[in-house]
């Protein structure tokens, strides 16, 4: 079993920290759950050969640089995730900041080179805590050096293939039910 322990919540007080206590409870009930690791080993996709996206595009100016990345089996793929980032094994720690201020429709980041999750103060004030949860768990897969493309929001291969994407959606579609996702994949319809 994994374990999720908040090692830092920065700006999170009263019922925001209560709400980020609730959101990592549901998120560690999920990951552990036999619905989540029978998801991520059956991820199958239409394209890049079935398996989760593992190239990552940058757009400078009228150039596209595209960096091929390590791949991992599925079966790799839920290991790393429910590795965890601690020293110890099978355990997630996880540094947060709330954000105050406002980023249109971002809902958080993290920074190159941190292992700090940011979310801004809207999202953690109004999101539910399904949506919460997944915001967690995306920003989590880029701490353990999933990435994807950063380019528009209409890109399937960073909004449905990707790892951090696809995780957040699996996560939202098994609490949330089948119309939680518009990502078509071969095993979850």
């Amino acid at each position: 079993m994994t374990k999720i322990e908040i090692v830092q919540a920065e700006n999170y007080q009263g019922e925001d920290l209560e709400r980020l206590k609730q959101a990592i409870q549901l998120l560690e009930n999920t990951i552990n759950s036999d619905e989540f690791k029978k998801a991520v080993i059956d991820f199958k996709t239409h394209i890049d050969g079935g398996t989760f996206h593992f190239i990552r595009k940058e757009k400078k100016g009228l150039r596209i640089r595209t960096f091929k990345l390590k791949r991992y089996t599925n079966t790799e793929v839920l290991e790393k995730i429910l590795k965890g980032n601690s020293q110890f094994k099978n355990k997630i720690e996880l540094k947060l900041k709330m954000e105050f201020g406002d980023d249109g429709d971002v809902v958080g980041y993290k920074k190159s080179g941190s292992s700090t999750i940011h979310t801004y103060e809207k999202f953690v004030k109004n999101m539910t805590l399904t949506r919460f949860a997944a915001h967690i768990i995306h920003e989590y897969c880029h701490i353990i050096g999933f990435e994807h493309s950063s380019s528009s929001k209409h890109d399937k291969l960073r909004d449905c293939y990707s790892v951090p994407y696809a995780i957040h959606k699996m996560l939202k579609k098994i609490l949330l039910g089948s119309n939680a996702s518009s990502c078509q994949y071969l095993h979850m319809k």
